[in-house]
């Protein structure tokens, strides 16, 4: 109820971008539950990101949510599990995606699109980071994925494996800050059994003045919490239903 309030409070001028974002561990087991609880919320979503999807991108439309159109980039081949992501973009957007930014390798996978009908073009990126891959070499496609993008109006969603609350994770924080990139969410996402909870998803922006309010929500599929970002951008009246 109270995120229901935020994003009514704060999209009185229906001018906003909302996104949200989760690590669904495995279409195929989540993807149901997922898209109800986020109908729960009684707003409609401009982007949905997902990571570990662990399907291939010929397999989305098994994987649909009314009002969305998506794109994904497909799994690693030789991996059942822990791999994929996906974005749904409300179809009164329009967008194209960047398919030279959208990878796969054992250290990073990416999907990347430019929402276009509106005063800005807004770039969006679902990331993850696989556990097992190597975290210098993540660090390094990471950086070379950054320095490919604007230097403003850019939005990264994603399950990035490095815990905020460790010291162990000053290295991605320099790459984050050396490109101007600040994260938003600064509370723990992800809460295991046997586990101290952490802080491995967030929401990456370089357009901070943009930034109207970004949270946890509280339901779940996985050990993973949703994150969101609200946005204030001028889209077009015809955009919006």
């Amino acid at each position: 109820e109270s995120f229901r309030n935020l994003t009514k409070l704060n999209n009185r001028n229906g001018k906003n971008l909302t996104g949200v974002f989760n690590n669904i561990d495995g279409n195929a087991a989540n993807f149901d539950t997922f898209a109800t609880e986020i109908l729960q919320y009684g707003h409609q979503f401009s982007f949905i990101g997902l990571a570990e999807t662990n399907i291939d991108a010929d397999l989305k439309n098994l994987y649909s949510i009314p009002g969305f159109v998506s794109e994904y980039t497909s799994k690693m081949h030789d991996k059942s599990k822990g791999s994929g992501v996906g974005i749904y973009i409300r179809e009164t957007l329009t967008y194209t995606r960047i398919e030279k930014l959208c990878v796969c390798t054992p250290n990073f996978e990416s999907v990347f699109v430019s929402i276009t009908n509106m005063e800005k073009p807004q770039i969006v990126g679902v990331l993850y980071r696989p556990p097992g891959g190597s975290e210098r070499d993540a660090l390094d496609e990471f950086e070379n994925l950054l320095n490919q993008l604007p230097d403003k109006d850019v939005t990264l969603l994603g399950d990035f494996n490095f815990n905020l609350f460790n010291k162990g994770s000053a290295n991605f924080e320099n790459v984050l800050f050396g490109n101007n990139f600040i994260p938003l969410i600064s509370l723990a996402t992800h809460h295991k059994p046997g586990c101290e909870p952490s802080l491995i998803d967030n929401i990456l922006t370089n357009s901070t003045d943009n930034v109207v309010s970004t949270g946890v929500l509280d339901s779940r599929v996985s050990h993973h919490c949703p994150i969101f970002c609200i946005l204030e951008c001028n889209i077009p009246p015809r955009t919006l239903r």
